[in-house]
């Protein structure tokens, strides 16, 4: 266990070094192309809820995406972080606007938003931020566990954005990380597990 979160930390600091590096022209074109295929997926013209992230350190910003739900008739919702259990919610907004710093200086649904409450009456999907994934759909994120945690319990679809360059063949994993169902890059989208429904 111990030398997996070694080989994580030394990936995720040369993931962080070559996001970094990325240039904006570049990262803004794979957005549009990367949005348009989530647009088109059948999961999504079926979904009506989508459940996104606070862009942080150069990740893909999704709010543009968010604002494309919204006229497409979804509801949007985002963490909200539990730093003493180190779990996390989901908070309804009608735009990203709405957000207000929270906890770790990331942007997050005010107080008294309304929850995301998972059930069999709604159809929602997951965005779920990393710094890389893998070709069975695994990734890897900060390192802290909060999406693992709620992805456990998460009964809809799990959907992966990244650059086609942040695909690896593998990464290591352990027993708490879960894939995803569907990786979406600016090349095009990759159906894993119950994605291929």
């Amino acid at each position: 266990m111990i030398q997996i979160k070694t080989e994580k930390n030394r990936i995720r600091s040369e993931l962080l070094e070559l996001r970094s590096q990325l240039d904006s022209a570049e990262k803004t074109a794979a957005e549009v192309k990367i949005f348009a295929y989530l647009r088109e997926l059948a999961t999504y013209r079926y979904s009506d809820t989508l459940l996104l992230y606070s862009p942080i350190k150069g990740e893909l910003d999704v709010n543009i995406a968010a604002q494309a739900a919204v006229g497409d008739g979804k509801r949007i919702a985002y963490p909200i972080s539990d730093p003493d259990s180190h779990t996390m919610k989901f908070g309804y907004v009608n735009s990203p606007d709405e957000l207000t710093r929270g906890h770790f200086g990331i942007l997050e649904p005010p107080p008294g938003a309304e929850l995301f409450s998972d059930g069999v009456n709604t159809h929602a999907i997951c965005v779920v931020p990393a710094l890389a994934f893998d070709a069975q759909g695994y990734r890897l994120g900060y390192g802290k566990g909060y999406y693992d945690r709620f992805l456990a319990r998460f009964t809809g679809i799990r959907v992966g954005l990244a650059l086609s360059r942040f695909i690896v063949p593998r990464l290591p994993r352990g027993r708490y990380d879960l894939a995803v169902d569907v990786i979406i890059t600016e090349d095009g989208v990759r159906a894993i597990g119950k994605g291929k429904g």
